[in-house]
This record gives structure tokens, C-alpha cells and sequence, in this order.
């Protein structure tokens, strides 16, 4: 029963990292096509920025997946509820960055924020952080 949680665990984790790519690429797609003061978004410091941050926190989620080892319960527990928060954050960010189009369910985004969520609640990864946590100081046999 450990060993498939321990799989369920790094399997959402990896998920959770697709969810958060696929959402930061769309970003950048739709952001460097929509143009805005005459210019495409991406040529805006700010949103620059924001593309970046969500880039960079796909790329942890994912660097978060990968390290998570199958045969550490505990690890894989405690990697699972920041895989999943990052993801829905990176998602929200996405929303965002396509403005009020992002919440139509025209644009990927949508899902993928609905996604982000579903597979938090999914997983139970704030369950799941807990325990691991009572595992760690000893609370949990």
C-alpha cells in the first residue's frame, strides 16, 4: 500500500509539472502574438517578467518530479503539495497573462487552471504534506 501511494504521490508530482508547463508555454504562445500599444505583449517589461517567473516555476516543479525518489514515502509525500501549488499558480498566472480571454474555455489555459485545481484536490496533497510532516518529527509510525 506504501509503494502505490509512494507511485500515486511522484505521479502527481510529474503531472502537476505538465500542468504548469503546458500553461507557461501557452502563456508565452499567446503573449508574443497578442499585441498591445502596438507591439506584442512580450515586449512589455512586466509581462516579460511574469513569463519568466512562470517558466521558472514549471521548471521547479518539474526539477521537483524528477529528484522525488519512488522508494522515499516520505519524500514523495512532502514533494507532492508544492508540485501542485506551484502548478495552479503558474496556471493562475497564465489566466492572467491572456487577460479576460483566459477564462473562456476557447483558450487551453482554462482547462489547465481547472486542472491544477482538480488534481490538488485529486491528490489530497495538503493530506498528504501533513502526514508527511508527522512522519518526519516523529509523530507517525
Amino acid at each position: 500500500m506504501t509503494r502505490a501511494r509512494t507511485l500515486l504521490d511522484v505521479g502527481a508530482a510529474a503531472v502537476a509539472a505538465g500542468i504548469a508547463g503546458a500553461a507557461a508555454r501557452a502563456a508565452l504562445d499567446h503573449s508574443g502574438t497578442r499585441e498591445q500599444f502596438g507591439a506584442p505583449l512580450t515586449d512589455l517589461p512586466t509581462v516579460r517578467a511574469s513569463l519568466s517567473a512562470q517558466e521558472a516555476a514549471a521548471r521547479s516543479v518539474l526539477a521537483t518530479a524528477l529528484a522525488t525518489g519512488i522508494e522515499d514515502a516520505r519524500a514523495a509525500a512532502a514533494a507532492l503539495a508544492p508540485a501542485c501549488d506551484l502548478a495552479l499558480d503558474v496556471a493562475a498566472a497564465a489566466v492572467q497573462s491572456h487577460g479576460g480571454y483566459g477564462y473562456m474555455a476557447e483558450y487551453a489555459v482554462e482547462g489547465l487552471l481547472r486542472d491544477a485545481v482538480s488534481l490538488r484536490a485529486a491528490t489530497r496533497a495538503t493530506e498528504s504534506a501533513r502526514a508527511a510532516a508527522r512522519a518526519l518529527v516523529g509523530l507517525d509510525a
